[in-house]
């Protein structure tokens, strides 16, 4: 929520839905009918009421026979939402948002995760992808309102990591986050950009940060 959605429900300083996030101070003596300065906005993340939705969450899993060179497993779970129903900033009911739009960040309408395991021994390796839909903007791509709204792309992010617990209590880890150095796509939303910049990206969809190495050495006490 950013200070302009604040202060767009709360007008007057006083009443409206928001105006408990607006910290003033004492009323200034040259204009003591009005409200006092603004000391501090807060804009942090808030519950205002209720979200509905309707989809189908899938699940499966499959052991592949044993091989010489080790063990395979392969997972994933996904979410297709069919409808999602969400409780405006006002206060008022619950509105039908479009999948792929909201005021607060993208509503993809299918979301999975693949693991895939190896195990052989003290050795184990763990392949990942953590997949989004494409979605849209929620502000057409030429600002106003009959305009098409511009398509965000697809954004998959791959994970790879591997440990060897080989040594009497120690474990060894390395991996490799966003493996492909996956950016994000671009999105000209500005619900959480400040001043009404657009940030270039919906955190709410996708992480800016890119390749990163890793690794990690843990001894256990028994």
């Amino acid at each position: 929520m950013t200070a302009d959605t604040v202060l767009g429900l709360c007008p007057d300083g006083v009443n409206g839905p928001t105006c408990g996030f607006v910290r003033r101070g004492p009323p200034e003596p040259a204009s003591s009918t009005l409200p006092g300065p603004i000391e501090i906005i807060s804009t942090g993340l808030v519950s205002f009421g209720t979200n509905r939705t309707t989809g189908i969450d899938l699940s499966a899993r499959y052991l592949f026979p044993m091989l010489p060179w080790g063990q395979l497993t392969l997972s994933g779970q996904g979410t297709y939402i069919i409808k999602y129903l969400q409780q405006q900033v006002s206060g008022n009911n619950l509105v039908n948002h479009e999948l792929n739009t909201g005021p607060f960040g993208a509503i993809p309408y299918w979301h999975h995760y693949l693991t895939l395991d190896w195990n052989y021994g003290a050795w184990s390796a763990t392949l990942t992808e953590n997949f989004l839909k494409g979605t849209y903007d929620v502000f057409a791509s030429n600002g106003t309102s009959t305009s098409p709204l511009r398509k965000v792309g697809n954004y998959d992010v791959w994970n790879l990591s591997a440990s060897y617990t080989g040594l009497a209590g120690w474990r060894l880890s390395a991996g490799i986050k966003n493996l492909f150095d996956r950016n994000p796509p671009f999105t000209n939303q500005t619900f959480s950009a400040s001043a009404g910049a657009p940030a270039g990206y919906d955190p709410t969809y996708a992480n800016p940060i890119g390749r990163v190495f890793w690794a990690a050495l843990a001894y256990s006490f028994k």
